[in-house]
């Protein structure tokens, strides 16, 4: 039961807005940026009583040319949580969704269409500055995602552009966030840690997360893990989904 709702946690929001593909005009560059995020589950402690309440999680959002870029989520000191690996190709119109659970040494891969454009406004922007009202001439802005309403506070580092990530409300803002602040119920903050520079570099941080010797899950197993739970523990998903959204 906890590993499946490990599963779930993992794949919320994976899929991005739908609208039409077009790759990047950007050059070519490879950079990592590193955040970190403490995550609060303490909405579930009536109903999960395994899940910590708080622990540190990491995130890379990996610029690796100008029409590929790479997520990276990293469970940090949590082994029970599975690491995931998103790659978005914006040549191809395509994104790899990849699940690792080292715990286990197996692992779920898929690719599909990508059906949304990198290049595309999906946030209204809003300055908190006295003076300015553009990503370039405030470092404090309120980003509402035009298709769900969730309301951002974002940080800037007014020197360093922007990865074209559309988690981190690229094209909309020109340079990288250097905090990021969800308001709702559940907030959580990513802070910028660290930011790798270079070509090399950049593969060396993809080089950690290649697992050798995984069994990789079949996809009529992944399909199929859901299928098999008993209603109460369907109904039980449902509400865990549902508390992490509000």
């Amino acid at each position: 039961m906890t590993t499946l709702i490990h599963i779930l946690l993992a794949f919320i929001e994976i899929k991005p807005e739908n609208t039409i593909s077009q790759p990047p005009n950007t050059d070519h560059q490879y950079r990592a940026a590193k955040y970190s995020k403490v995550v609060d589950y303490s909405l579930l402690q009536d109903i999960v009583h395994t899940v910590p309440f708080h622990y540190i999680t990491y995130v890379y959002y990996v610029q690796y040319g100008n029409s590929h870029t790479v997520e990276i989520r990293d469970p940090g000191e949590t082994p029970f949580l599975p690491t995931m690996l998103i790659s978005w190709d914006y040549q191809s119109c395509t994104f790899t969704p990849e699940v690792i659970f080292d715990d286990a040494m197996k692992y779920y891969k898929r690719t599909d269409s990508m059906l949304f454009s990198i290049e595309d406004s999906r946030c209204i922007v809003k300055s908190l500055c006295k003076n300015g009202g553009s990503s370039g001439d405030c470092d404090s802005l309120k980003l509402i995602k035009q298709t769900s309403n969730e309301e951002y506070i974002v940080y800037l580092s007014d020197t360093i552009s922007n990865i074209a990530s559309y988690k981190l409300f690229y094209p909309d803002i020109q340079y990288l966030p250097h905090r990021i602040m969800r308001n709702g119920k559940s907030q959580s903050t990513l802070i910028l840690d660290e930011i790798i520079y270079g070509k090399q570099a950049v593969d060396s941080l993809l080089q950690l997360y290649q697992r050798e010797g995984y069994e990789r899950i079949s996809d009529e197993e992944w399909k199929s893990s859901g299928q098999r739970l008993p209603q109460e523990d369907k109904d039980l998903l449902r509400i865990v989904q549902d508390r992490l959204k509000e």
